[in-house]
């Protein structure tokens, strides 16, 4: 019975981070062909489910607690609770980083590209577990990737339309694949 729960709340969180995703790419307009969407989808949801995964279990998602069952609460009275996942940030700084680019003139973007580009591929290995690039980073790199890792955790530590703008930065990065 255990397994037959853990399944089934394995296949709600997937659902949910389909959801998600493709609420995503409605918003920004971004058209993906039914082929694409099924190539891209299950690495999006390997980087977005670790930390999904984390957050179920941690909650006791398998089996209500006891003080649950018998203490009914609203959604509202509970506390909002962030589970850390490293994966996360990264994502977000990518995500953070791309919409930066983006939001700058077409003739910077080239040098910001070329500027940002180790920070950009270390951030992408670190959140597929690689933590060694980002342990290289030197110099100017490295005092980039420490201003954009405090933006980043600025908002997922501010009110509730920054932690908003984290998970729509974090959904971004996750798309993201430098290779």
């Amino acid at each position: 019975m255990k397994l037959i729960m853990e399944s089934w709340n394995r296949f709600l969180t997937e659902e949910e981070l389909k959801s998600q995703i493709t609420a995503y790419l409605d918003e920004n307009n971004i058209i993906l062909t039914e082929a694409e969407l099924e190539e891209a989808m299950p690495k999006w949801l390997q980087k977005l489910g670790s930390g999904a995964a984390l957050a179920a279990t941690l909650a006791g998602a398998g089996a209500p607690s006891t003080a649950y069952a018998t203490t009914p609460v609203s959604d509202a009275d509970a506390p909002t609770q962030v589970v850390e996942n490293p994966a996360d940030d990264y994502n977000a700084a990518l995500g953070f980083i791309s919409s930066y680019i983006q939001s700058k003139p077409v003739s910077e973007r080239g040098d910001l590209e070329m500027e940002l580009m180790r920070v950009q591929g270390a951030l992408d290995a670190a959140a597929d577990g690689d933590l060694a690039a980002l342990d290289s980073l030197e110099g100017a790199d490295s005092r980039n990737l420490e201003t954009i890792m405090g933006q980043v955790s600025d908002l997922k530590t501010s009110d509730a339309d920054g932690v908003e703008l984290y998970n729509t930065y974090k959904i971004q990065g996750a798309q993201i694949d430098i290779s």
